[in-house]
């Protein structure tokens, strides 16, 4: 099942200045290689956490990126479903509280199913039943190829920023969301892919998402990504 891409979002933006201060308060792991933009068949379940050492959203995430999501053009039942599934991430487990997310009723059931496709693929659990696990288990097998680790090493490194609200993605990890985009995942599964590969929560993750489906993937907002990225709530692409 081809994940739908959602339409509309921040608009596409053009790399600006962003004043130094953000860089003293970003949280990474740092990241030793060179790119590439070949994948190998390694399992996304053998991936290596290169999220690790980054802030819980969950504690950390300041009011702007709430405010930045509803800044966005996403419908009103994405930015709620986006706001509710924070508290059913575990970033230090990797999981999803899928069973929990179901239930609560601000949270839209494609939006969740995407965002827990996206996470699987990755390599998260995600504990769905009936028709969603199968649902999902597709969604899933259609991305895992673009988030497999690639053959040899990155440039940069992944991590999530507080204020302002960014996410760090190294070169293969920004990447492996172009690519997934380009196979056809939605602000959702996107969103999911950026959780799982910079340990940033759904607000964070949705919004950026958002603004890279309205710029028509990666290539929209940033000239390249050898170094690595920051990708801003703004829409803003900067270099590492």
């Amino acid at each position: 099942m081809k994940i739908a891409k959602t339409v509309g979002a921040v608009a596409a933006a053009s790399i600006l200045f962003i004043s130094p201060m953000a860089a003293a308060q970003e949280t990474t792991q740092s990241e030793t290689k060179t790119p590439t933009q070949q994948s190998q068949t390694k399992a996304p379940a053998e991936k290596a956490d290169k999220s690790k050492g980054a802030q819980d959203p969950q504690k950390d995430t300041p009011v702007d990126s709430k405010e930045a999501l509803e800044k966005s053009n996403l419908s009103p039942e994405e930015k709620a479903s986006f706001e509710a599934l924070d508290k059913f991430v575990d970033q230090k487990a990797k999981t999803l509280d899928y069973k929990g997310a179901k239930a609560d009723a601000k949270i839209d059931d494609n939006v969740l199913k995407d965002y827990a496709a996206g996470l699987q693929a990755s390599g998260w659990k995600v504990e769905s039943v009936g028709s969603d696990a199968q649902a999902i288990q597709e969604s899933a097998d259609q991305l895992a190829p673009t988030v497999e680790n690639l053959e040899a090493s990155c440039n940069g490194k992944n991590g999530v920023q507080s204020f302002p609200p960014a996410v760090l993605l190294d070169s293969c990890a920004a990447t492996a969301l172009q690519n997934a985009y380009v196979v056809g995942a939605g602000v959702s599964g996107l969103a999911g892919i950026i959780t799982s590969e910079t340990g940033a929560g759904a607000v964070i993750g949705g919004t950026i998402a958002a603004a890279l489906t309205a710029a028509s993937g990666l290539v929209g907002m940033c000239n390249a990504w050898d170094k690595g990225v920051k990708l801003y709530t703004t829409a803003i692409c900067r270099s590492q």
